[in-house]
């Protein structure tokens, strides 16, 4: 079958070249109407908008290019569209040797042709490779009623009454990037689907399977949306984006989306880009846009490029001409639940006033992601510190340990206090997806005066007191109501009544269904109860909501423990130990001895024996970790090393006989293996196991005494 010739829209091509504009294309082709011997080329050319030379080449020799062989270099067809001539090709031949950068860079660079132009060069002239290698004997002739269509489409698009254009635009172009979307059904979306460049199919919006991609691409929506926005344009220009980029405009995107166009940060990071920045590559925006801001502005932004503004609105917002504690508040409630409804209160206001929030409707936000970044979680904790407004701290209740051979984390979460699961009382103000570091500030920093009261009956462990005085109280706020829930199931568990912890618990979840706390809250009522595998759900649910709450990952590693899957186990305690491993207090030694039980259970001794001792590193002569350190002692034979151990556990801890029986028989096994077996020592040891134990295989095994082994 002979190949066909493809015939484009003169006017459409040269527009996606980025040598004329649509506004040019419409009078060219209102004044045809009038001159009809004149072809459109020669009446653009005319008026000196491109070379006649130029339209001849787009309107003869470019739709014939799919029927040959495409084995030139890019600057022959450059010049045969007499865009470049054989003088500049050779300057920047001579220049490629000293700046190493592609013809067509070079070409951008020197200012001969515009970054658009070389774009559909290069994507159209790989377009009809690509189709020529595939379908080498189909290549379609386009009727008048496509290039009907072409036109049709496009002036639905720029000329709707119903949606702006640019509104279309960047729809399109989302769905462009991402094939399918969410259908929303919006007017744009309405409109979009009428110009037949997308479908809706199953509640999402897709692209057309007919689409055509040669003339309704990337390089034709951006250029489409830069012509719509000409402030755009002009920012292109200014700071030399246009020879920066192969995607100008995906670099204004991306600006934006770091700096919600707040003024000194925008313009600040396009300086960034024009002076500092290198080329900036299709599909790589993001990436670079990303590594600009953090390098030149976030890392160590008290002395960086953006240090004036940065360091002028911290003082701001902790120099407030109102209460410091309630802002801080305030802020910190916008930054974990955002968006948040809008308060008319002073707090609101002033953080609105000084620009670091922003109000869209009756929501309120972080004003952009560079303030969430500069001042987050840990800045707050520092200021919180040196502000020196530490108001209470978490308590826990007592329990026994429980019956357990080895120990486990469920022994102890803090010396001299044998509870096992980390009883995690909420006594201050917090909100959903709270982060580990969040909610330590917030126990420490916040309180509403009017929760005083029950709280301290609860730190007290005056617990049916405390439910009582939860009960007088009627908050309005959803996160008021939340709290209440959480600290009132938590005095429920300090009387052991965990049906009704659970009850407290879900009320929680129901008012902040994403609480990561409340979702804790529940799984420890769950735990407790041993309805295990929900309890696992509920924990799995917490550390979901918010990744960043390692006391859940902490509960969800000791029931995993519990329920024998020690993998899944230790990746959990890592997990927590990440997010704890600034904090050297009970929680890091928790996390550090579930990792080293873990590995005990998957027979990786000297393994857990570091991890043992990172755990006393975070809390000396924890019970737990001392216990698990002597185990491993054992297990890699270093028996004069484990025994002092041991002998310490017996005298600190206040265990069950049938835990101490369990030590004991450890310590006698000790006794018998050293290098100097120690029998006397070890009958001694063998004798207390039979006085303290009743379990048949003990008695049997002290029994035989060293000749067990």
């Amino acid at each position: 079958m002979a190949k066909t010739i493809i015939v484009k829209p003169l006017g459409l091509v040269l527009q996606a070249a980025g040598l004329v504009s649509p506004r040019q294309v419409q009078i060219a082709l209102q004044e045809r109407l009038v001159s009809s011997n004149y072809r459109l080329g020669e009446i653009m050319a005319r008026h000196g908008w491109i070379s006649q030379q130029t339209a001849d080449f787009f309107a003869d020799t470019w739709p014939k290019l799919p029927t040959q062989k495409l084995n030139l270099p890019l600057g022959q067809y450059l010049k045969a569209a007499n865009l470049i001539d054989d003088l500049q090709i050779t300057s920047i031949l001579h220049q490629q040797v000293i700046n190493n950068l592609k013809f067509g860079q070079s070409a951008v660079l020197e200012g001969i042709i515009s970054q658009t132009t070389l774009n559909f060069f290069l994507d159209q002239l790989e377009l009809i490779k690509t189709s020529q290698k595939n379908n080498p004997q189909n290549i379609n002739l386009i009727s008048e009623q496509q290039l009907a269509d072409w036109n049709r489409i496009e002036n639905h698009l720029l000329y709707n009454r119903q949606c702006q254009p640019k509104e279309l635009f960047n729809l399109y172009h989302q769905i462009w990037h991402e094939e399918e979307i969410e259908a929303t059904y919006s007017k744009a979306e309405a409109e979009l689907i009428q110009t037949g460049l997308v479908v809706r199919h199953c509640h999402k919006i897709k692209l057309a399977p007919q689409l055509d991609r040669y003339n309704f691409s990337e390089n034709w929506i951006e250029n489409q949306l830069v012509r719509l926005q000409p402030y755009s344009k002009i920012k292109i220009k200014l700071f030399n984006l246009d020879i920066k980029a192969t995607l100008p405009y995906k670099v204004l995107v991306e600006v934006k989306a770091w700096t919600n166009n707040q003024p000194f940060l925008t313009h600040k990071l396009y300086q960034i880009l024009r002076d500092r920045e290198s080329f900036i590559p299709r599909n790589q925006e993001a990436q670079k846009i990303s590594q600009l801001v953090r390098h030149y502005i976030i890392n160590d932004w008290s002395t960086n490029l953006a240090a004036s503004h940065l360091v002028a609105l911290s003082s701001q917002l902790l120099n407030p001409p109102i209460d410091l504690q309630f802002l801080l508040t305030s802020y910190l409630e916008i930054r974990q639940c955002q968006p948040l409804m809008f308060n008319d209160t002073p707090e609101h206001n002033y953080l609105l006033e000084i620009g670091l929030i922003k109000l869209y409707g009756n929501q309120v936000k972080i004003a952009n992601q560079i303030y969430y970044q500069v001042f987050n979680d840990l800045w707050l904790r520092q200021q919180i510190d040196a502000h020196d407004q530490v108001i209470i701290s978490l308590s826990e209740p007592r329990q026994k340990l429980p019956l357990t051979l080895k120990p486990t984390a469920s022994n102890v979460t803090k010396p001299n206090n044998n509870s096992q699961l980390i009883k995690f009382i909420l006594l201050l103000l917090c909100c959903c997806g709270i982060g580990w570091v969040g909610f330590s500030l917030i126990t420490q920093y916040l309180e509403l005066r009017q929760f005083k009261q029950a709280n301290d009956l609860l730190q007290q462990q005056k617990y049916s007191q405390a439910i009582a005085a939860y009960d007088r109280l009627s908050p309005t706020k959803p996160t008021q109501q939340h709290l209440l829930w959480l600290n009132k199931g938590y005095a429920f568990s300090g009387l052991k009544q965990y049906d009704a912890m659970l009850q407290s618990c879900y009320r929680a979840t129901s008012i902040i269904p994403k609480s990561a706390l409340a979702w804790n809250c529940r799984g420890e009522a769950l735990y407790y109860l041993q309805d295990y595998e929900k309890a696992l759900l509920a924990f799995e649910q917490a550390t979901n909501s918010n990744q960043q709450l390692g006391i859940a990952w902490i509960n969800k590693a000791q029931l995993l423990f519990k329920l024998g899957k020690y993998q899944q186990s230790l990746t959990a305690s890592e997990q927590a130990i990440k997010l704890l491993k600034t904090n050297q207090d009970i929680n890091g030694a928790i996390a550090f001895n579930l990792k080293g039980e873990n590995l005990l259970k998957v027979n990786q001794p000297q393994q857990a024996l570091l991890a043992f001792d990172q755990a006393l590193a975070s809390v000396a002569n924890y019970p737990s970790a001392v216990t698990g350190k002597a185990i491993a002692l054992y297990k890699l034979g270093k028996y004069h090393k484990a025994i002092p151990l041991f002998k310490q556990v017996l005298a600190n801890q206040e265990l069950l006989s049938p835990q101490q029986a369990t030590i004991w028989l450890y310590l006698a096994n000790c006794f018998c293996q050293t290098s100097k077996p120690e029998y006397t020592a070890a009958q001694s040891a063998f004798n207390k196991v039979m006085e303290l134990s009743e379990d048949q295989e003990l008695q049997t095994i002290a029994r035989k005494g060293c000749g067990i082994r």
